[in-house]
């Protein structure tokens, strides 16, 4: 799996911490760079704010966001599975 470099864009252990939970989840490693390269905008645009915390770290509420995106991305292709198995198994008119 090659690695992309955000080098600039985002602190290096954000863009790992991104593959450490697309891993965990489940996801391959050749799908890995897409869901990296489709979730690093919501990363740049994430701002930790530490008096709204609770006490969480920016790492903790980091990998809150990225379970979240990554969950969203599962159930889609959930859904478009679901959806192409029922358009299967209609009869052809």
């Amino acid at each position: 799996m090659e690695k992309l470099d955000y080098d600039g864009i985002v602190e290096p252990w954000k863009a790992d911490l991104i593959v450490a939970r697309a891993r965990r989840m489940g996801f391959r490693h050749d799908e890995i760079p897409d869901v990296q390269q489709g979730m690093i905008l919501d990363v740049m645009s994430f701002r930790y704010d530490a008096a709204k915390s609770n006490g969480a770290q920016e790492s903790t509420a980091l990998q809150s966001v990225i379970d979240n995106h990554l969950k969203k991305m599962c159930r889609t292709t959930a859904r478009y599975r679901a959806r192409v198995d029922r358009l299967r198994d209609e009869p052809i008119p």
